[in-house]
């Protein structure tokens, strides 16, 4: 004789399975939106880059601080935020049909830690031999966008984003 299952009292009937679906349904549909959002705001953003003035650009990245390296302190909730940022923009820059390269990057990257509420810091950096420029953004830990070969480069201006709330 079956056992009664104690979840739907019913014997031979096996539990329902979407409680434990649900979180990993959930995690999908959010990383495919932020997926999709980093792709449309990564061809708009390398479109931007390419027309308006970088300085334009640069005013709305937050706090200006002038040439230091820093990244603001986040929490737990705030660190997984921004390695879903992170793993959505390297998928949607190998999409993307525009040449995607580390400042449309870092732009998308900190409207999306702005939406999603996650500190951030905007560092633009320079080397001498050979003349390179490069930017990267960070959150707490975790480089977003463009942490390889960051160490390589001398910053020269840093725009800080505190999340609200």
């Amino acid at each position: 004789m079956p056992v009664a299952d104690p979840i739907n009292r019913h014997p031979g009937v096996p539990a329902p399975t979407t409680s434990r679906r649900a979180p990993a349904m959930r995690g999908s549909l959010v990383e495919g939106a932020i997926f999709v959002t980093a792709l449309l705001l990564l061809v708009l953003a390398a479109m931007l880059v390419r027309v308006i003035p970088i300085r334009h650009l640069l005013a709305r990245l937050g706090t200006p601080l002038g040439p230091v390296a820093c990244s603001p302190l986040v929490t737990r909730r705030q660190i997984y935020r921004a390695r879903l940022i992170r793993r959505a923009i390297s998928r949607a820059a190998a999409l993307s049909p525009f040449r995607a390269d580390c400042l449309p990057q870092a732009l998308v990257g900190a409207v999306l830690c702005r939406r999603l509420g996650v500190s951030c810091a905007v560092h633009l950096g320079v080397t001498a031999a050979p003349i390179a420029a490069h930017a990267w953004l960070c959150a707490g830990p975790v480089a977003i966008t463009g942490g390889e070969g960051c160490n390589d480069f001398t910053p020269i201006a840093c725009f800080l984003m505190i999340a609200q709330g």
